[in-house]
C-alpha cells in the first residue's frame, strides 16, 4: 500500500503528547512571539527531533527541553493545540486525543486552570477550521507528589465539558511503578474517571498487570507484555486497550529493532490495539508513517481504527458520528 493511500485513510490517535508534536515552523512562530531568537534551523532540528542513535528513554525526553520555555503563556499553548490539529486534518486523523500535564506550563505564572482552557482554545479553533474532532487527556506525572497528582484527577472532572474525558500517569515507571499510586488510583476510580496509564514502555510487564488491577483501561506502549501470554489473555479478558507507539518504542530501546515489535502477536491474539504517533516531532513521525512501517492491509488499518475508536474516551455520539466516516470511506 502507498504512502499516499494511506494518508487518505480516516485515522484515530489515542496517545499523542502535545509538547512532543509541536513543528518547527510553530516553534519559531512561539520564538517571535515571545520576543527570543533561535539558533539556525539545523541546530533547533538537531535538538528539536531525536537523534537516530538514540540509546535510552532519558535521551529521548531530553528534546523535550527546546520546546518547554516556548509553551508557558496562554497564546503559545493556543497555537501548539492548534498546530497539532493541522497536522491531524493533513494526514485525515478524524479524531485525536491530546495529553498534557496542565503542571508543566507554569514557569510564567499561568495557573493550572488557565493551562487547560488554553489547549482547549486552540483545540476547538482546530475543529472549527479543519472538522478534526479531539479530546484532552491530563497527565499526572510519576514523581510529583499525591496532593498534585490528585488536583488532575479533579480537573479531569470539573472540566468534562470542554472536552477532558480521562487521565494519565506518566513518566519513570521504573523509579515509579504503578503501585507507588494505590492512593491516586483509588481517588481515581472514586471520581468514575477514565484511565490510561504509560506502562511497559521501557519497565516490566508487572507495571501493566498492576496498571490493570488498579483500574487503568487502557496503556500506554506494553511493549513489554511481548511474550507474556498469560498478561494478553487478561487484556482480551477485561478488553485493555494497548496504545502502541512503534516508532517511539524503538527509538528509546524499548526495542532493538522492528522486527521485535510485537504488533503482529498482540494483533494475532486478539487484544485490542492503536497505532500512535507519541511525539511525532520528537520522534520526526506521522500516523502514516508508524502504519507503513507496520506493511498491513487496508483491512486491518479499518479493523485497527474502529477498534481505537470504541476503545477512544469520546462520548456515544461523537463515536457514532466518526464510526459513519470510518466505514463509509471510499
Amino acid at each position: 500500500m502507498t504512502f499516499q493511500t494511506i494518508k487518505r485513510l480516516p485515522k484515530i490517535e489515542l496517545h499523542s503528547h502535545l509538547d512532543g508534536s509541536i513543528s518547527l515552523a510553530t516553534l519559531k512562530k512561539l520564538a517571535k512571539i515571545a520576543g527570543k531568537k533561535l539558533p539556525p534551523d539545523e541546530e533547533v532540528s538537531r535538538n528539536l527531533h531525536v537523534a537516530a542513535n538514540c540509546q535510552s528513554l532519558a535521551s529521548y525526553l531530553k528534546c523535550f527541553e527546546t520546546v518547554m520555555p516556548f509553551l508557558q503563556n496562554e497564546e503559545a499553548l493556543k497555537i501548539a493545540a492548534y498546530d497539532l490539529i493541522a497536522q491531524a486534518a493533513d494526514e485525515n486523523i478524524i479524531y485525536i486525543e491530546v495529553r498534557f500535564s496542565p503542571m508543566l506550563f507554569k514557569l510564567e505564572g499561568l495557573s493550572e486552570q488557565e493551562i487547560i482552557q488554553s489547549v482547549a482554545s486552540g483545540l476547538k479553533q482546530g475543529y472549527l477550521d479543519y472538522g478534526v474532532h479531539s479530546n484532552m487527556i491530563l497527565c499526572a506525572m510519576r514523581g510529583h507528589d499525591l496532593e498534585t497528582n490528585k488536583r488532575v484527577i479533579d480537573y479531569a472532572v470539573s472540566y468534562r465539558k470542554i472536552g477532558v474525558v480521562g487521565v494519565d500517569l506518566a513518566g519513570d515507571e521504573a523509579a515509579y511503578p504503578p503501585k507507588m499510586y494505590l492512593e491516586w488510583f483509588d481517588y481515581a476510580k472514586e471520581k468514575a474517571v477514565n484511565l490510561t496509564i504509560h506502562a511497559g514502555e521501557c519497565g516490566s510487564a508487572a507495571n501493566i498487570r498492576d496498571s490493570i488491577v488498579f483500574g487503568a483501561k487502557r496503556i500506554g506502549h506494553g511493549t513489554s507484555m511481548r511474550g507474556h501470554q498469560d498478561l494478553m489473555a487478561t487484556c482480551i479478558q477485561h478488553q485493555i486497550h494497548i496504545e502502541m507507539c512503534p516508532t517511539s518504542n524503538l527509538q528509546t530501546k524499548a526495542i532493538s529493532t522492528m522486527d521485535e515489535y510485537p504488533f503482529q502477536a498482540f494483533y494475532n491474539a486478539g487484544i485490542s490495539l492503536s497505532i500512535n504517533t507519541d511525539n511525532r516531532s520528537v520522534s520526526r513521525t506521522t500516523l502514516t508513517k508508524e502504519w507503513q512501517t507496520l506493511q498491513v492491509t487496508t483491512e486491518v488499518i479499518q479493523k485497527i481504527t474502529l477498534d481505537a475508536l470504541e476503545a477512544s474516551f469520546a462520548t456515544d455520539e461523537e463515536k457514532q458520528l466518526l464510526k459513519e466516516k470510518i466505514t463509509s470511506f471510499d
